[in-house]
C-alpha cells in the first residue's frame, strides 16, 4: 500500500523545509541506489554454497585392523566381514537386511542336513540345540556367541572370541587343522561391541591365547573339585575380578557368573 502526504494535512509547511526534504534521499532511485540494487540481485544470482558437513560413517576401521559394524546385529555382520571382505561387505549399500535374511537362510538348510557334522565337531550338540539355532537365526535380531560354532563350521573356520573385559577367550572348532590357518578372531570391547580382526598376526594370536580359556558359553569353567583354592585365586586375578577374603565356593560362584555374563549381555 502506498501512502501519499500532502500540505493540507499538516499545519505547517512541512515540505517547504529542505531539511525534511533531504530525509526523502534515501528513497530516491539516483544512480548510486541504482547500482546498489543490481549488485544485491547479481549476490542472489551466486551460486549457493551447498557444501555440507561430512556425516561420518559409523563403519569404522581401528588402528589395529578390528572392522566394527554399526547395523543391529554386529556379531553377525564381523563374521560376514571376514569371510567375504570389508569390501563386499560395503557393497551392500542399502540392502543389508535382504542380504543378512539370505545368509541366514543358506545357514539354516546347512543345518538341517549337516546335524552329523556339528556333532562330530562339537560332542555336545544336540538335535535340540540345532532346533534352539534355527529359530535364533529366523527371529532374533542379535544372535547370540553360542552361534558362532554353526559359523564356525559353516563356513569351515575356527573361530576364536576374545572378551577385553575380562581377558578370556572362548574357541569354536571348524575341524579344520589350526596350524593350516589362522583362525578368525572376533573380539567384544568393553563397550560390549563387536568387531572382528584383519590380517591378524600370530603374535596377537598368542596373546589372545595367553589369556582365559574358558570351558564354555554356558559352563565356563569345570567343576569346582578340578581346581584348587590358589588356582581360582589366579583365574580372578587374571580376569580382575575381586577375591579378597572370600571362601572356595563363594570365589569359585563369583568367577562363574561374572565370566558367563560378560559373554551373555
Amino acid at each position: 500500500m502506498s501512502t501519499y502526504l500532502h500540505q493540507i494535512f499538516y499545519n505547517y509547511n512541512k515540505f517547504d523545509n529542505e531539511t525534511s526534504l533531504s530525509i526523502l534521499n534515501e528513497y530516491v532511485l539516483t544512480n548510486k541506489h541504482k547500482q546498489i540494487i543490481i549488485d544485491s540481485f547479481n549476490e542472489a544470482d551466486k551460486p549457493v554454497n551447498d557444501t555440507k558437513p561430512q556425516i561420518q560413517n559409523n563403519e569404522s576401521k581401528s588402528d589395529m585392523d578390528i572392522y566394527f559394524s554399526n547395523k543391529k546385529n554386529p556379531l553377525f555382520w564381523s563374521v560376514y566381514i571376514n569371510v567375504y571382505g570389508y569390501e563386499k561387505y560395503m557393497q551392500i549399500s542399502n540392502k543389508y537386511g535382504n542380504a543378512e535374511l539370505e545368509e541366514k537362510r543358506k545357514i539354516i538348510e546347512f543345518l538341517k542336513k549337516n546335524y552329523a557334522k556339528l556333532k562330530q565337531v562339537n560332542s555336545k550338540v544336540t538335535k535340540a540345540l540345532v532346533q534352539e539355532w534355527m529359530s535364533e537365526l529366523l527371529s532374533a535380531t542379535k544372535l547370540s556367541v553360542s552361534l558362532l560354532q554353526v559359523f564356525s563350521v559353516y563356513y569351515n573356520k575356527n573361530i576364536i572370541i576374545y572378551n577385553e573385559i575380562n581377558n578370556t577367550h572362548l574357541n569354536f572348532s571348524s575341524g579344520v587343522n589350526e596350524e593350516t590357518e589362522l583362525p578368525m578372531v572376533i573380539v567384544k570391547t568393553r563397550d560390549n561391541d563387536y568387531g572382528v580382526y584383519n590380517d591378524i598376526s600370530t603374535e596377537k594370536i598368542n596373546q589372545i591365547l595367553n589369556g582365559v580359556c574358558l570351558e564354555d558359553i554356558e559352563k565356563p569353567l569345570k567343576g569346582i573339585s578340578s581346581y584348587k583354592m590358589p588356582e581360582l585365586i589366579e583365574i580372578a586375578d587374571r580376569c580382575g575380578i575381586h577375591h579378597d577374603q572370600l571362601k572356595k565356593p563363594d570365589l569359585y560362584g563369583k568367577i562363574w557368573n561374572q565370566l558367563q555374563t560378560a559373554y551373555n549381555k
